[in-house]
């Protein structure tokens, strides 16, 4: 799913095929989001809690200590100080918490069913759910600062922020 988002107004659409706009939906305060089809999950910058549009779940990390969001493996996974937490989209509850060094990841997607963030300097924390209990470190340094991450199939693409270059990393075998 596509969503677009105008912070200045606290409004979300769902884009549909051929790019018309669906109903506004109120996302006021939104600082980081995520789609999961016709749900959006957003984080405010002043405040504590996870939501999507009828559902609040509290995550007790403020904004400062959060990173990015992404939805992968039918959870909500945020990215916060030497931490990753999950809620899961169906019941919109809080799941396990996953240790991850470091600061809060500015990237997170989502490969094929496998979790991948990036830091700004180019580490790679990539976790399996179907088959990892913890994050493993790849080293995907060597490109300076990370602009960009994308993903694609078991692939991770992760963009220099200062020069045109894209460091292709294998995610997942297959």
């Amino acid at each position: 799913a596509v969503w677009a988002v105008d912070r200045s107004s606290g409004q979300a659409w769902r884009v549909a095929a051929g790019g018309a706009l669906g109903t506004p939906r109120p996302v006021n305060g939104l600082d980081r989001a995520a789609a999961d089809g016709d749900r959006l999950w957003w984080t405010t910058g002043d405040g504590t809690v996870l939501r999507d549009f009828e559902r609040t779940v509290e995550l007790g990390v403020p904004a400062r200590d959060r990173g990015a969001i992404t939805v992968c493996a039918g959870s909500v996974w945020v990215s916060g100080r030497d931490l990753l937490m999950r809620v899961g989209t169906w019941g919109a509850e809080k799941g396990s918490v996953i240790p991850a060094p470091g600061e809060p990841l500015p990237f997170l997607v989502c490969s094929g069913g496998v979790l991948v963030g990036a830091s700004k300097t180019g580490k790679l924390l990539v976790l399996d759910p179907s088959s990892d209990a913890d994050a493993r470190l790849v080293d995907a340094s060597g490109g300076g600062p990370v602009g960009a991450l994308v993903a694609l199939g078991g692939t991770a693409w992760v963009f220099a922020a200062e020069h045109a270059e894209a460091r292709l990393i294998t995610v997942r075998g297959g």
